[in-house]
């Protein structure tokens, strides 16, 4: 059903054909990564959330038809309206070589999802200066299409359908996914393996009493070593409180963790991608 979903909101909102472009919302769905989008009129901003499915964090972007220019990781805050609520996070703003600015929180929590279903606008600050604003029409149908999107490929991993319906939840780490590896395995990991960068995704089954029973790369491409560093911490531990149906019985979940290690040995371990 959710994929019907998806694709039936994707319909309502293209429409006819139009001889102008006109901002429009788009899910755009590959293997562990859900991506939505609002744009459509190069002169206006636009809007870009995505997430790993399973990671509880997500990315928003905001690329602003105006030239701003850089500005270096700092604190920052999405803001929505009519509601006036925040988020903050940590922000940052870079320039495309067209020129215009494109900034962005990163590791945002899934509140995020409820605050931009009751928005009409939100807004990314770097500072205190407003780096960009997007109308978001329509955003509770959106974030439906984009909450499916996830949906769809979790349950293809063996979560149950039920946690996702009305009422349901899935599961929730009891601690940050960055504390699941130990930082000596990581710097091990990264003299050894003979690469000078490794991004990795990970899916794990989460059992009924919240137990990790499987671990394993979203990509066949991942190096056996960086799935053994990675995976053999989490096994067989309870990390998770577990998925719930609507009626409060525990269920299997699936969830996911990203492991990144870039030149020179630096270690970074983020839950979300792009």
């Amino acid at each position: 059903m959710a994929t019907v979903l998806v694709s039936a909101f994707l319909t309502l909102q293209t429409g006819a054909p139009q001889t102008q472009p006109v901002p429009r919302w788009a899910v755009k769905i590959d293997p562990a990564h859900c991506q939505l989008e609002r744009s459509g009129d190069p002169a206006a901003a636009s809007l870009i959330v995505d997430t790993i499915p399973g990671s509880d964090s997500y990315r928003v972007f905001i690329l602003n038809g105006e030239r701003q220019g850089a500005a270096p990781l700092g604190p920052g805050s999405l803001l929505f309206a009519p509601s006036q609520a925040s988020l903050a996070g940590l922000t940052r703003a870079s320039v495309l070589p067209d020129g215009r600015t494109v900034a962005r929180m990163e590791g945002v929590e899934p509140a995020v999802l409820d605050d931009m279903a009751g928005a009409d606008t939100i807004a990314l600050t770097i500072g205190s200066k407003v780096a960009g604003t997007v109308s978001i029409p329509n955003a509770a149908k959106a974030i439906a299409a984009l909450r499916a999107c996830s949906a769809d490929q979790l349950i293809a991993w063996g979560a149950d359908a039920a946690q996702f319906a009305p009422g349901g939840r899935p599961p929730i780490a009891v601690k940050s996914r960055d504390e699941w590896i130990p930082n000596r395995d990581l710097v091990t990991l990264a003299a050894t393996s003979g690469k000078a960068d490794i991004d990795a995704t990970f899916r794990v089954a989460v059992s009924p009493d919240g137990s990790i029973t499987d671990c394993r790369a979203v990509t066949d491409r991942t190096a056996s070593t960086v799935v053994k560093t990675a995976c053999g911490p989490v096994l067989n531990k309870t990390l998770f409180t577990p998925a719930r149906d609507p009626a409060g019985a525990a269920v299997k979940g699936v969830a996911t963790f990203r492991v990144q290690l870039v030149t020179q040995f630096s270690v970074i371990r983020e839950p979300a991608r792009r």
